[in-house]
């Protein structure tokens, strides 16, 4: 997939391309990255320089300035991509894909496939557990926030909010194994689990209002699917397998905390 985007911008020219190449200002603008740095103890941009840029779920990529000309649009740069950090294995021997030259080709198909399995695991997780869905949400985004970040999504950068869900998320643990607790397909129950489902999955999108809403649906469903199929899964654990219910909670919550890690590092 192929696309382009262009704004107008009323300002001289050699002071946008200044801005965009100071590293120190990249990650305020480019909300496609969670990091971007300079290589090789570089302290600027130009010809030879390296830089490596990561997406915010993992995607990173090696690019080389060729060309550094403040009277152009933008410089010229060849690159590659990779799934590990620099420094972490890779030969550097292999050259760039042929016709390579921008950072970001490519790379909204992938996110937005990424971004939308990981909504979905939001809602299956939210089905599981309703409060463990925003309370690993919350830890993840609270952690290290860019400026972009805090002004689209100011409550779930909150470290404060972060650990008040935590606490809500494990008394809800606890409170899973009273065999007096109302079943999580009973209405308020199964309401309260869409909702954490439908918030959760729309936060993951970082594009317009749009792709949140579409997001919000998909969390939603797939919350609502989740609690059906744990239901089963407890009763068949319980009724044919003769495991207690204790025990059987305490699988359950294994089962959520490993998904819950696997969308933590889909969000980085």
């Amino acid at each position: 997939m192929r696309f382009t985007e262009s704004i107008r911008i009323t300002c001289p020219r050699e002071r946008v391309f200044a801005y965009t190449q100071d590293y120190g200002q990249r990650l305020v603008w480019d909300t496609f990255l969670r990091e971007a740095v300079l290589m090789d103890g570089a302290t600027q941009a130009g010809p030879g320089v390296k830089a490596w840029c990561v997406s915010w779920h993992g995607l990173g990529m090696e690019t080389e300035y060729v060309s550094f000309q403040p009277s152009l649009a933008t410089p010229a740069q060849t690159g590659r991509l990779s799934a590990c950090p620099p420094g972490s294995g890779r030969t550097g021997a292999e050259p760039p894909p042929s016709g390579f030259h921008h950072r970001h080709r490519g790379m909204g198909s992938m996110r937005t496939n990424t971004e939308l399995w990981t909504a979905a695991g939001f809602g299956v997780l939210a089905g599981m557990r309703s409060m463990t869905a925003p309370a690993v949400l919350t830890r993840e985004l609270s952690r290290k926030p860019t400026r972009a970040l805090k002004r689209a999504l100011p409550g779930l950068t909150s470290k404060k909010v972060s650990q008040r869900l935590g606490l809500l998320a494990l008394g809800e643990l606890v409170g899973d194994k009273n065999p007096k607790a109302p079943p999580r397909t009973a209405l308020p129950v199964l309401s309260g689990r869409i909702l954490s489902g439908a918030v959760t999955a729309a936060a993951v999108s970082r594009k317009r209002k749009g792709a949140r809403i579409g997001f919000a649906l998909v969390g939603a469903a797939t919350a609502i699917a989740s609690s059906y199929f744990f239901v089963g899964f407890r009763r068949l654990l319980t009724q044919r397998l003769r495991v207690p219910n204790v025990a059987a909670g305490l699988i359950e919550d294994g089962l959520a905390l490993a998904l819950g890690s696997r969308l933590t590092q889909a969000l980085r």
